[in-house]
């Protein structure tokens, strides 16, 4: 990726830089690194360079993995809204399982205020992944509990959730927008954290 590239649109919480310079036969080059420069991203329909500098395209869709690696199972780890996130799998091509980052938040939404219908609309509406592929259903990772339910959840909601678990000394990581507006993205709490009493009936 060329120096100067428009990355204003990329969305990720890291601090890290996204693109990472390496040296190749060709000179330095950036590639990115999504989470961290000790994991980078391929894209394999981009051409490569053999050791006499000459390109070889894999082509608009290879199935470089099959090849490579028959059996193989990728897993996306992907923290975006619903809809984008489903479409990982493509059509059972690309990713083969794929995190249900919407759940956790509908899970607690529903432990903290007895309300089930959002989480029962949610999973009434989940089409079928494609086959071969499945869901992998979560309810909190190493880095919290994701809070990215927009269009699932009211965003009055959302805001009385993310105020409960303030109150209960849970932190709020949020994302900045070019704008300079924030959103929430994750809780920094444990559900062994979030119990509340019964709500009134």
């Amino acid at each position: 990726m060329e120096p100067g590239t428009d990355l204003s649109a990329v969305t990720r919480p890291c601090t890290s830089p996204l693109l990472r310079p390496v040296q190749t036969p060709s000179g330095e080059r950036r590639v990115w690194a999504t989470f961290s420069h000790g994991q980078i991203d391929l894209d394999f329909r981009l051409p490569v360079e053999d050791d006499r500098h000459q390109l070889h395209p894999f082509g608009p869709d290879p199935p470089v993995l099959d090849l490579l690696a028959p059996g193989i199972i990728l897993i996306t780890e992907t923290n975006v809204p619903h809809r984008e996130n489903i479409g990982y799998s493509g059509a059972g091509d690309e990713a083969h399982m794929i995190y249900q980052f919407s759940l956790p938040s509908l899970l607690l939404h529903t432990l903290e205020t007895g309300e089930s219908r959002y989480l029962m609309d949610w999973v009434a509406g989940l089409e079928p992944p494609p086959p071969g592929c499945i869901f992998f259903n979560f309810i909190a990772s190493h880095d919290g509990i994701g809070v990215r339910p927009r269009g699932l959840l009211p965003d009055a909601e959302i805001e009385a959730l993310l105020e409960r678990m303030r109150q209960k000394g849970g932190q709020v990581s949020r994302r900045e927008h070019q704008d300079g507006s924030q959103t929430p993205y994750e809780l920094n709490i444990t559900y062994f954290d979030t119990p509340s009493a019964p709500p009134d009936s």
